[in-house]
């Protein structure tokens, strides 16, 4: 109990000192730049915008996987500890019954599945960079053809296209 109360709080912690700086910064980074991208060409800005609701049902869908993991590896985490514990509270009984084998074998298995599933959420967690890198590179890849073609017929400039493309860098 008292190992999943202290897991708690660092997670409430974290979430309410770091998660929200980073939010506001992220925030006002994200508003800034579209400001600038609808300003330097609006046709290109929808287009990185298309991309939008692809991120959305990507982080959805990954952040529930996530989160059921999490709460799985967190659950886990806090049974081996309590077994440490018991063990080490209860060790004149565990020699006295030459238990130390046991007990070693038993937390050994709890470990084992403390990494078997934070072999998992690693697994799940790489994949959801992933996919959202290759929606970033081919929303990229997008603006460049298009911006391409805008070049092309002179309706933007060659500076106005790199200027999004690296505006629309921050965005990422």
């Amino acid at each position: 109990l008292l190992s999943r109360i202290n897991s708690d709080v660092a997670t409430i912690k974290w979430a309410a000192s770091g998660n929200m700086s980073v939010l506001i910064r992220s925030s006002l980074m994200c508003i800034g730049s579209f400001v600038l991208l609808f300003y330097i060409n609006w046709k290109l800005t929808l287009i990185l915008l298309s991309t939008v609701p692809l991120y959305i049902i990507v982080t959805v869908v990954f952040g529930k996987i996530n989160k059921d993991l999490a709460k799985k590896y967190q659950d886990i985490i806090a049974n081996s500890s309590i077994i440490a514990e018991e063990s080490f509270g209860n060790i004149r009984t565990v020699k006295s019954f030459g238990s130390e084998r046991k007990e070693t074998e038993f937390y050994n298995e709890t470990i084992k599945e403390v990494y078997k599933v934070g072999k998992k959420k690693a697994f799940w967690e790489s994949a959801y960079f992933v996919t959202t890198n290759i929606f970033t590179y081919a929303a990229m890849l997008a603006i460049l053809w298009y911006g391409g073609s805008l070049v092309v017929d002179k309706e933007i400039s060659t500076g106005e296209l790199t200027a999004f493309m690296l505006y629309s860098m921050q965005l990422t």
